[in-house]
């Protein structure tokens, strides 16, 4: 529907909104046509919002309900055309936003001239601007194009045997990297079945409701929850035989280590684990277990089919590939500190390669994550 709207080439529609499916079809569909998403996490703060909204300068803003219109100042971006708000309703009018229902109506093109529009979209093409989290200094816009993500996907289905017969349920949010692009690119490249958990990985009884549900056969989260999992698990046989069953084909965990613990109850079940590494600014993945691979903690894998990593005199981790952003929107100065004349993304984590895979342990810049994966 979005060509209706006059959505043209390389223009910013930024979303603030909880995963649902309306994030998702407004996204696929921007991207579609040559238009940029410029996701934005739900749960920041007003001043976070604005300062995204005025860096990325969206010419279209959906939001998911009138909380999410609460954090903005009317008046203050006059380059946004229109803002849309999912969950619609009267507060939502006089604040002055349309109802998002209207993107969603029949009519708009013919099929003929969306299918050209698709079909006319290039590789190179900018198709997405994800901002890192902040927390070691200002959000950073990932200028990421279409070329960016596709190669991830295919070099992820030469190590990962993935198809219309999983189901993944996904609660990571899709402002972040590994939710937004590894685990709804992945589902969508593979054919597979991508559940939505509302639990947003706080609420564990409603994960575990959501668990009995959708019985995903794999598994995506930060250490922290893994933890929380196994633990009511343990607590209680019933949990555990409706989330360690037969139809689970593994788990992935990423952003910190898992806790032996963990690990080892999944293996008691005879349940792989695996681990990946990557960073926004690598689409987001670098390297993965394989899933012929023995897994070991503190180890995430090799690098992906297509994609090289370097260990510099200083420790520091440098990445080489397809996945590596075109660089920090209107940021020349960060881009040329992070990637050199040579095309080497400095990663600014530390680690070495060893015949296990690579080992990541710790930043150059003295950060570190914690078990909820964030720094």
């Amino acid at each position: 529907p979005l060509p209706k709207q006059g959505a043209k080439l390389g223009e910013g529609i930024a979303v603030v909104a909880e995963n649902r499916a309306e994030m998702y079809m407004l996204e696929m569909a921007a991207m579609s046509i040559g238009a940029v998403t410029v996701p934005i996490f739900a749960g920041y703060q007003p001043q976070q919002v604005d300062y995204i909204l005025q860096s990325a300068r969206p010419r279209m803003v959906v939001v998911s309900g009138k909380h999410q219109l609460e954090k903005l100042e009317r008046g203050a971006y006059p380059w946004v055309e229109t803002f849309y708000c999912m969950d619609f309703d009267r507060s939502c009018k006089s604040w002055g936003a349309v109802d998002f229902k209207s993107l969603t109506t029949a009519g708009g093109v013919s099929n003929e001239e969306l299918l050209s529009k698709v079909n006319s979209i290039k590789p190179d093409n900018l198709c997405l601007i994800m901002y890192t989290s902040g927390t070691t200094g200002a959000h950073k816009g990932v200028r990421l194009c279409h070329r960016h993500l596709l190669p991830q996907q295919k070099a992820m289905s030469l190590m990962w045997d993935l198809d219309e017969n999983d189901v993944y349920m996904n609660y990571l949010p899709w402002h972040h990297s590994f939710g937004g692009l590894f685990e709804r690119f992945m589902t969508l490249y593979n054919g597979c079945e991508l559940c939505l958990d509302d639990s947003r990985g706080k609420d564990i009884d409603r994960l575990i409701e959501n668990w009995k549900v959708f019985r995903p056969t794999v598994f995506f989260s930060v250490p922290r929850v893994h933890d929380l999992l196994v633990n009511r698990c343990n607590q209680a046989s019933a949990v555990a035989e409706k989330v360690l069953h037969d139809r689970l084909r593994f788990v992935m965990t990423a952003g910190a280590s898992l806790p032996a613990h963990v690990a080892s109850a999944y293996r008691e079940h005879k349940i792989p684990v695996r681990e990946a590494w990557g960073l926004t600014e690598t689409s987001p993945c670098v390297t993965a277990t394989a899933l012929d691979a023995p897994w070991r903690s503190g180890y995430v894998g090799i690098p992906l089919p297509g994609v090289k990593i370097r260990i510099d005199s200083e420790e520091e981790i440098l990445v080489k590939g397809p996945n590596v952003m075109d660089g920090y929107l209107d940021d020349e100065e960060n881009t040329a500190h992070v990637i050199g004349e040579d095309g080497w993304l400095r990663t600014g984590d530390l680690g070495e390669f060893t015949k296990d895979g690579l080992r990541v342990w710790g930043r150059k810049d003295g950060t570190f994550k914690l078990t909820t994966g964030e720094k």
